[in-house]
């Protein structure tokens, strides 16, 4: 089946086949730290754009109006719940990654979040204010014309710089592939440029959307128990709505990350869907739980189960309570617990048409290296084996090889 043991793997496989990537190492620190500070600058470049406009607005004869204030006001307000998002979304990233239990803490991620925004607002508002705002004319012409057109000049040298990184990522990830996979499972196979099917995704009724505007994915994993595949996904989808005679149609993500199906142990009718409690984490338990009551998906209720630690996390709806409770046994729903655990990003997962969908949310590619640490570093890729198996193991995991009942 599975051969536990990383050691192996790393001594006799892994630290020699990533030796020759070492040399690239330094390059690749330079690289990424050039196109992180760039994207800091392309951030604080619109930023300011956006704030030295709104002074000018505010500047005029008309600024001290009632009306003006509240749009201003209503405009500051977009503007800081935007970066405190970005932030907030590139921290979880990075720190979960080095460690997960920390993104947990959110007390912690509130204040860096805080912090973190507050210079970067602060930044951008001096540029805008104190560079970009001034009476128009030749300077006002000159001095936006400049910040504009430095984006545009700077965005070949960031993607010759990015594709350094892209490229020492994609060699990590086809040696690491290569090597752990028969040490997880030899029948598992890996086709690199293939994807699921669009059906499939669409099948999982995970996602809600209007229209599917594209979709693209990689890394096909195929295995021969229980019908068992998936892959990474990159789903945009394309939202219209009317207003006023005025039909607007906005591009959007709709899901980042890989989603593995596979034939489930029991027959069911129903459909059940076990999705990330956002309104707990955010309102706590009792208005988290009420929210859930009040908001839900279409033809569902919602299921509460006894287990307090999944509760936690999970929100479960199901067209067919009874039917829920008993797909989620309690030896499952531990199951599930434990993989939420292993990975720092949000899963979902439904129970549709005699089938198991699991999907992760990954902004990166899971197996990807971190540029700031040693490629070979032992810890690193035990990290990364862990997540490996953890996704291939899912019949095992889930014990999808035993027929409780047909």
């Amino acid at each position: 089946m599975y051969n536990n043991s990383f050691q192996t793997l790393y001594q006799s496989r892994l630290k020699p086949g990533l030796s020759k990537l070492r040399s690239r190492h330094i390059l690749v620190i330079v690289t990424g730290i050039l196109t992180r500070i760039l994207n800091v600058y392309f951030i604080a470049v619109v930023i300011s754009l956006f704030l030295g406009f709104l002074k000018m607005f505010t500047a005029d004869s008309f600024a001290d109006t009632g009306f003006v204030k509240i749009i201003s006001g209503f405009m500051y307000g977009v503007l800081g719940l935007v970066v405190l998002m970005i932030v907030n979304k590139t921290l979880k990233s990075q720190i979960g990654e080095r460690n997960p239990a920390l993104i947990k803490n959110n007390f912690l991620m509130i204040g860096l979040t805080i912090a973190i925004s507050a210079v970067v607002i602060a930044v951008a508002y001096l540029i805008g204010t104190l560079y970009l705002n001034v009476e128009f004319g030749f300077a006002f012409f000159l001095r936006w014309s400049a910040a504009i057109f430095s984006v545009f000049v700077l965005i070949l040298p960031y993607n010759l710089l990015k594709r350094v990184e892209t490229n020492y990522i994609h060699d990590f990830r086809t040696i690491f592939l290569k090597e752990s996979l028969p040490y997880i499972n030899k029948e598992i196979n890996y086709t690199e440029k293939k994807h699921l099917s669009r059906d499939e995704f669409e099948s999982s009724k995970l996602f809600s959307f209007q229209n599917i505007w594209s979709y693209t994915g990689s890394d096909y994993f195929e295995g021969l128990q229980n019908n068992f595949h998936g892959s990474k996904l990159k789903v945009l989808q394309e939202e219209t709505s009317s207003s006023k005679g005025k039909t607007e149609t906005k591009i959007t993500e709709l899901f980042n990350g890989y989603l593995f199906v596979a034939d489930f142990n029991k027959n069911f009718q129903g459909e059940t869907f076990v999705m990330p409690d956002i309104s707990r984490s955010l309102m706590g338990e009792v208005s988290g739980e009420l929210m859930n009551e009040y908001i839900h998906r279409k033809n569902t209720q919602l299921v509460q189960l006894e287990n307090p630690d999944f509760e936690k996390m999970f929100a479960v709806y199901s067209t067919d309570s009874v039917e829920a409770r008993y797909i989620l046994s309690t030896k499952l729903v531990e199951r599930i617990t434990t993989l939420k655990n292993t990975f720092y990003q949000d899963i979902y997962i439904s129970f549709i048409n005699n089938k198991m969908y699991v999907a992760i949310k990954s902004e990166d590619a899971l197996f990807a290296p971190d540029i700031f640490t040693r490629v070979d570093d032992e810890t690193f890729l035990e990290k990364q084996f862990n997540y490996l198996q953890s996704l291939l193991t899912i019949p095992e995991q889930f014990d999808l090889k035993t027929k409780i009942w047909n």
